[in-house]
């Protein structure tokens, strides 16, 4: 019987500095074969976040990936839709030897809620992530008792998501008013993130 005629040869390429076009020769019985294997640099990869939501003033900290290693250092850029609601810096250096990095995009609080595309790009590829900045919300609402005599008062604090942009009322309801009951509403100051 004629044993198997076909084979497979692994081929290790290194990290390079410039697209470099390599021509690999294989020879037997008097017969030659060429094959051209063209080995690329580093390029962005990958950039993404599980969320992809923060409330305004919160920073928001994306992983991001090139394609192999950077042979020497890497300078990726950065770019924000919209940087007054959303900033990054304009570029941060993958040390050579390396192929990940972190970027942090600094929101800002917003009086709606605002998307932001943010773009990464190095060797030629570009990645985009998505963040939605949220304007402030009720994130805190509590008393470390919950327990009074009728008659006493509860002072309970609670707190926003972020810093208020434009005063914000916030709205008190009570299922027995005849039991307990507050104002109507607060009004939360521009530029704060708690009361009582």
């Amino acid at each position: 019987a004629v044993g198997n005629s076909k084979g497979a040869v692994a081929i290790q390429t290194y990290p390079v500095a410039a697209r470099t076009v390599v021509t690999i020769t294989a020879s037997c019985g008097g017969a030659s074969k060429v094959f051209t294997l063209t080995v690329n640099p580093a390029a962005f990869g990958y950039f993404n976040d599980t969320s992809g939501t923060r409330t305004g003033g919160q920073t928001a900290s994306v992983a991001f990936t090139l394609t192999g290693v950077a042979v020497n250092d890497a300078n990726v850029a950065f770019t924000s839709s919209n940087q007054a609601a959303a900033s990054v810096p304009a570029s941060l250096t993958v040390r050579a030897g390396t192929s990940t990095g972190v970027v942090v995009i600094q929101t800002v609080p917003v009086a709606v809620q605002t998307v932001v595309t943010i773009a990464g790009s190095y060797g030629g590829a570009s990645r985009v992530f998505t963040l939605t900045v949220n304007p402030t919300a009720l994130g805190y609402f509590n008393d470390a008792a919950g327990t009074r005599t009728g008659g006493q008062t509860a002072s309970v604090v609670f707190t926003l998501t972020g810093v208020a942009v434009n005063d914000v009322n916030v709205v008190l309801t009570s299922s027995n008013p005849a039991g307990a009951s507050g104002p109507a509403s607060l009004t939360q100051r521009a530029g704060t993130a708690t009361g009582m």
